[in-house]
């Protein structure tokens, strides 16, 4: 299915009104692995947004005729990203979904899910200029680290050879470090920290380092402005150190 491809985003049906209860005919992950086999599937959905919703053509929902299925909810996402490109031009297609992702409202099992994805649409504020996504806020949680003063918010994901992927499962050490698991809480994977260089070169810096040759995506956010930064590393390839002493030029 397209859906399933890992460049697609797949977008899982909500309900429009509050508490969002997810749609009975929308499809769940994981994704069918390698060949069609049942194991080493992806995490699917991506996100979820709105359905049931009014519109011009179909009417007011509360006339029984409201917009529904994954085709309203897969317009939200559309639109939202195009929004998104908008106030941020020179933005990337993995920028402006990274953007989306990390603002989504988290729903479901803590962190990216097979019902909910990231979570429920949010677009938030973005802003024009420099790639910057409006102000965010940063809750840490199982898959979430808030570092230097709870600004900088950072979430991984892992995928291994095999197609087996997931959230790395975040734990604080201190106000501007922590690490990240993937496999068993005693087995760590990387260890980052986000520091203020401001005094120095007018940058937050992003440091870290791996333990482990599997394919890793880091996603940082200043929340202060919603800014993102994104590193990669490759499958079966040894984790490079990271010593970015200018990720965000976002002083003070």
């Amino acid at each position: 299915m397209p859906s399933d491809t890992a460049s697609a985003i797949g977008v899982a049906a909500l309900d429009a009104v509050s508490p969002y209860p997810l749609e009975f005919y929308s499809s769940a992950g994981p994704t069918s692995g390698a060949g069609g086999s049942i194991s080493g599937g992806s995490v699917k959905p991506d996100l979820s947004a709105y359905a049931n919703v009014s519109t011009a053509s179909y009417g007011a929902r509360s006339s029984g005729y409201s917009f529904n299925g994954t085709s309203a909810a897969c317009p939200h996402v559309a639109g939202a990203a195009a929004l998104v490109l908008g106030a941020n031009s020179g933005w990337s297609g993995t920028q402006t979904r990274t953007y989306l992702q990390t603002n989504a409202i988290d729903m479901g099992a803590s962190g990216k899910d097979n019902d909910y994805g990231y979570g429920r649409l949010k677009l938030g504020s973005p802003s024009g200029g420099g790639g910057g996504g409006g102000s965010t806020t940063c809750t840490p949680n199982s898959t979430t680290l808030c570092l230097n003063n709870g600004r900088f918010k950072v979430q991984t994901t892992w995928k291994k050879a095999n197609g087996q992927s997931g959230n790395g499962q975040a734990v604080t050490l201190t106000n501007d470090t922590g690490y990240f698991w993937f496999f068993n809480s005693a087995n760590v994977e990387m260890v980052l920290k986000v520091l203020n260089g401001c005094g120095v070169n007018n940058n937050f810096w992003v440091y870290a380092g791996g333990l482990t040759n599997v394919k890793v995506t880091m996603t940082v956010t200043d929340t202060s402005n919603g800014t993102v930064k994104t590193y990669n590393n490759p499958q079966s390839t040894p984790f490079q150190p990271i010593q970015d002493t200018g990720a965000f030029n976002t002083c003070p």
